[in-house]
């Protein structure tokens, strides 16, 4: 299992679209709305890292209405 968590940046304004199709993404485990620097952390769970990778990269980040990403792969401890 691969896991990982993407904090978005969202144009104002595309907070409820952006979030209601993170949530359409099967390999989404969880969105959460946050304050400050960033609007969203979402939650990713795939098979493999190369498919984490690409769900992130071809699904998650080429929605439209986000500014910026920063994605944080985990390892489990």
């Amino acid at each position: 299992m691969a896991l990982g968590y993407v904090l978005i940046c969202a144009e104002a304004g595309k907070e409820v679209d952006i979030g209601n199709k993170l949530l359409k993404i099967r390999e989404v485990a969880e969105v959460h709305r946050l304050s400050e620097q960033y609007d969203f952390i979402v939650k990713v769970n795939t098979d493999s890292t190369d498919q984490l990778a690409q769900v992130i990269v071809n699904e998650v980040k080429t929605l439209e209405g986000i500014i910026k990403t920063n994605v944080l792969f985990a390892i489990k401890f």
